[in-house]
């Protein structure tokens, strides 16, 4: 009898007995401020001073399906695009480069500044591609020869107009950051 009765009132949940979590429950929300933006994932930017021909660079694209040739075509378009559109700011989540090379960065870099200049806010984290990559090569003459890529440091230095300036909070131990692209709004990157 004594379970039956417990059981009857349901169990009492934390926030319904504490009253100061009560009351975060029963505020009102703040206003979430109206927005609108770009998400631009993966682009990995190839600059093609890395050499476009070749057997090696054949045997890449047959094992790979990033279109390499077509970077630049392909950045052309999109900044065009992006610019075009109505919208406040712009996420790029990783995978900048082909492989970070520090010539497909700055590259890329270049297409961000003309993204600003257009009026729209750039926000980017590196992924995978991006940093301290060992892949990272140029074709000439059917052959692979290793090209210069980052380190963290260096991605925050060539980005450094493209979230982590702006940053509210920086993680000391990544590339993580908190930026407010909009009053009201944080985005955790």
């Amino acid at each position: 009898i004594i379970g039956l009765v417990a059981c009857s009132t349901g169990p009492r949940l934390r926030y319904e007995s504490d009253s100061s979590i009560r009351a975060l429950t029963e505020r009102a929300a703040p206003p979430y401020p109206e927005t609108s933006f770009i998400v631009f994932s993966d682009p990995h930017t190839y600059a093609p001073e890395l050499g476009t021909e070749g057997k090696a660079f054949e045997d890449y694209l047959a094992s790979d399906r990033k279109l390499l040739k077509e970077s630049t075509e392909i950045l052309d378009s999109v900044t065009r695009a992006i610019k075009a559109e109505k919208a406040i700011f712009v996420l790029v989540p990783g995978d900048l480069t082909k492989d970070g090379e520090r010539a497909s960065h700055e590259l890329f870099a270049s297409y961000l500044r003309q993204i600003e200049a257009g009026g729209k806010q750039v926000y980017v984290v590196p992924g995978n591609h991006d940093i301290k990559n060992g892949h990272a090569f140029r074709y000439v003459r059917g052959k692979t020869e290793r090209v210069p890529t980052i380190m963290p440091e260096e991605f925050t230095g060539i980005y450094a107009e493209y979230g982590y300036q702006e940053a509210l909070y920086r993680d000391v131990a990544s590339l993580s950051y908190v930026a407010e692209p909009q009053a009201g709004l944080w985005l955790l990157a």
